[in-house]
């Protein structure tokens, strides 16, 4: 990762033969850090209450 005004470029570990990814996070917390990346993401949150994500210029 690199930074850029406090934002990390996530480099994602997909080789060319991969279509998808699937990573499985288990926290009590989400402190994930603000990053970027040209792929895209899909999340999926349970037991979020009061959870606020922020994607691109929305929360």
């Amino acid at each position: 990762m690199t930074n850029s005004q406090n934002f990390y470029r996530e480099i994602a570990p997909l080789s060319a033969e991969d279509s998808f990814l699937v990573f499985d996070r288990v926290k009590n917390r989400f402190d994930f850090p603000i990053h970027y990346h040209p792929e895209f993401e899909i999340n999926f949150i349970f037991n979020g209450k009061g959870a606020k994500r922020i994607v691109g210029d929305h929360i």
